[in-house]
């Protein structure tokens, strides 16, 4: 039987892979990510400025927080990550994904070793985490949130912020920031090097980048709180997977979120995030079998 690979770029769900880590199963540390940062804000170009104004007119009271882009996203022949971050507000992003959708083309341009983002978008962390004792985590996203509202997430979403950009560790600060306001504050307890970055995604429909991580947390399922107050997880909604191979295919196959008596919409870049934990746990070879069985 002639084995199975992954595809040179994955696409599920939400999910088309812009870069993805050439060592897959682990991922890049934050050594091996260089970042610079553009502190000029990144504004809609003059064509697209009437959904800017469009937006205000409709929205004339909410407030529009400075936010980070991801500019220009890059693998170095030494298989470093190079990324180039630009400020952006809220005001120039939020259009672009509230009206219209625009092709690949015209949101991300392939350069050498890379991709240069052609509109302003809002820098995000898609986590996936696991526990020491052998757990993943997933859980239903609030009702009320902007973003895909009441679907299941494995893990948890966080916005890159200004606060974030002192080092090459950005993308693990925003990952432990995120855990620390929606899933336990008991940071202290968890390394920025729990944290390694897979891959670089565009997320569909938004046609907004998003940067993909894993994290190995060195805590037990039993030490997370019951519940905790968070403004984008229902944190009473906690399902726990146990990190077995069979299990994971299973539940990734399905194009809806099925567990014990969960069943729900997937969050767009979830099943990508469950492929990541196979390869990590499993090897490329069990991610590449899981992906064949996926239905659409």
């Amino acid at each position: 039987m002639s084995r199975i690979l992954l595809p040179d770029r994955i696409e599920l769900d939400g999910v088309v892979e812009l870069l993805r880590c050439p060592d897959y199963q682990n991922g890049w540390s934050a050594d091996e990510i260089k970042v610079s940062y553009s502190p000029d804000s990144w504004h809609l170009p003059n064509g697209l400025g009437y959904l800017r104004e469009e937006w205000d007119r409709l929205h004339p009271n909410e407030r529009s927080d400075p936010k980070v882009a991801l500019r220009e996203i890059q693998i170095n022949q030494d298989h470093t990550l190079v990324c180039r971050l630009q400020a952006t507000a809220w005001r120039e992003v939020r259009p672009l994904h509230v009206w219209p959708r625009f092709e690949e083309n015209a949101l991300v341009q392939h350069q050498t070793g890379g991709y240069k983002m052609l509109l302003p978008n809002i820098g995000v962390v898609h986590v996936v985490a696991s526990t020491r004792d052998g757990w993943i985590l997933a859980f239903r996203r609030s009702s009320i949130v902007h973003y895909h509202p009441g679907t299941w997430s494995a893990t948890y979403e966080e916005g890159l912020a200004p606060d974030d950009i002192s080092t090459n560790q950005v993308f693990q600060r925003t990952a432990l920031r995120g855990f620390t306001e929606e899933v336990s504050s008991q940071a202290c307890i968890v390394p920025l090097e729990a944290f390694h970055v897979v891959s670089v995604v565009l997320e569909r429909p938004l046609g907004n980048p998003a940067v993909v991580v894993r994290a190995d947390l060195p805590i037990s399922l039993a030490e997370l709180p019951a519940h905790r107050p968070s403004d984008e997880l229902d944190t009473t909604s906690l399902v726990s997977i146990p990190i077995d191979q069979i299990h994971l295919r299973d539940i990734l196959s399905s194009p809806i979120f099925k567990f014990a008596s969960h069943v729900g919409k997937w969050h767009p870049t979830s099943r990508y995030r469950l492929l990541v934990a196979i390869a990590h746990f499993f090897g490329e070879d069990a991610a590449a079998d899981a992906l064949s069985r996926v239905v659409g």
